[in-house]
């Protein structure tokens, strides 16, 4: 039923006197006060807790402000909180609106979206990733919850609840990240995350074996996936092959700017060195023909076709990244070594060797990839006893 509304001077003896039993056929009870407009209590039935109100209205609709509990604030200190609402209220402010605002811009879930659009998304080439993680693992436990809140012992339980190690890893880290610039914005007082121990994972291993490359290469063929053919052919990382942009293709080479360009959407690369990847005869019919524009349409979703394309085969759990490693122990397999599998792979040399020696080894790099081409075409075709691992140099 609706609330039942009655008016009396609202004061300690008369709000104690106020038996609720009275109004048990109510669900809400509001007693208001006869002196100030706004100011009154609200009473739950049959025995229920009795709370301090004031309400106003916005727009033609009522703004309720719990001022507090009964028993906590007695009624003078009641009154007085009310009256400087009511104060506010003079002046055109909207408390109610104001505390909303407040306790939003408080909450994690306000600290995570103010850090993916100030921060991550100017910042971080992989702040989609970073989003996607936090939005799963941390945002439904802590969305409501003050920021500066959260502890360490809240950060390790969370990551308790993730089973893959490298995911733990992955969210621990970018939600250090997500804290340290809160840090620095003066929203939280510390980092909750900062000194847990990261998760030991695995090192990934898996690369696809001679009967798997023919088995994927005509699955990729069945769905058009052109774009992971290309990763198991040249190596390169997914994420910047998805991006492949024909302004950077001249004949067999792809020039790959290490930083971002904005206009033409390249994310740069990785470590921020540019790279040149020869690109075999096999590539180029891949990617076919073009001056502008992104060579692949499709940029997205390929961890969920490679699982798709797994449980079709049958076969242990494969990612494009291990495409990218089958590509790399391809290179080490025809013993061409480590070495120039980095250069390759544009794996970052700390040495010093790597600061003298700027010999381009264009024609080594041209060698090793129709080397490494024709090898997996071989394998893929059923050829492998045809295929040489030699490449005549002209």
């Amino acid at each position: 039923m609706s609330k039942a509304n009655h008016r009396m001077l609202l004061t300690d003896r008369n709000v104690a006197a106020i038996d609720s039993r009275a109004y048990r056929a109510f669900h809400r009870v509001v007693v208001w006060d006869e002196a100030l407009q706004g100011f009154g209590v609200r009473v739950q039935p049959n025995g229920g807790a009795k709370t301090w109100i004031y309400v106003y209205p916005i727009k033609g609709r009522p703004r309720w402000v719990t001022i507090g509990k009964v028993g906590v604030l007695d009624a003078a200190e009641a009154r007085k909180r009310a009256m400087l609402l009511a104060v506010a209220r003079v002046d055109g402010r909207d408390p109610a609106g104001e505390r909303a605002a407040l306790r939003r811009a408080d909450t994690f879930g306000r600290l995570l979206e103010r850090y993916l659009a100030e921060c991550a998304s100017q910042h971080n080439r992989s702040w989609r990733q970073c989003e996607a993680l936090l939005r799963r693992h941390a945002l439904p436990r802590w969305e409501h919850r003050l920021a500066k809140s959260i502890a360490r012992r809240d950060v390790r339980e969370m990551l308790g609840s993730i089973k893959s190690a490298s995911v733990a890893t992955a969210v621990l880290t970018n939600l250090g990240a997500c804290f340290r610039w809160a840090v620095e914005q003066e929203i939280c007082e510390s980092n909750p995350a900062r000194g847990i121990r990261r998760p030991r994972a695995l090192a990934r291993e898996r690369i696809l074996s001679d009967a798997e490359l023919s088995a994927f290469w005509h699955a990729f063929t069945a769905r058009g996936l052109d774009m992971l053919k290309v990763i198991l052919l040249c190596g390169q990382r997914p994420g910047e092959v998805s991006r492949m942009r024909r302004e950077h293709l001249a004949g067999n080479w792809w020039n790959m700017p290490g930083l971002p360009v904005a206009e033409l959407g390249w994310p740069g690369v990785k470590n921020s060195k540019s790279h040149r990847v020869y690109l075999a005869p096999e590539v180029l019919a891949l990617i076919g023909s073009g001056t502008t524009g992104f060579v692949f349409k499709r940029r997205s979703g390929l961890d969920a076709i490679m699982r798709e394309i797994c449980r079709e085969l049958g076969v242990e759990r494969a990612t494009p990244h291990d495409l990218r490693r089958s590509a790399a122990s391809m290179i080490t397999r025809l013993r061409f070594g480590r070495d120039s599998m980095d250069r390759v792979l544009n794996h970052r040399k700390g040495s010093v060797s790597a600061v003298y020696d700027r010999y381009a080894y264009e024609i080594e790099d041209e060698h090793i990839m129709q080397a490494v081409a024709a090898k997996i075409m071989a394998l893929v075709e059923g050829k492998e006893a045809a295929a040489s691992n030699v490449i005549a140099l002209r």
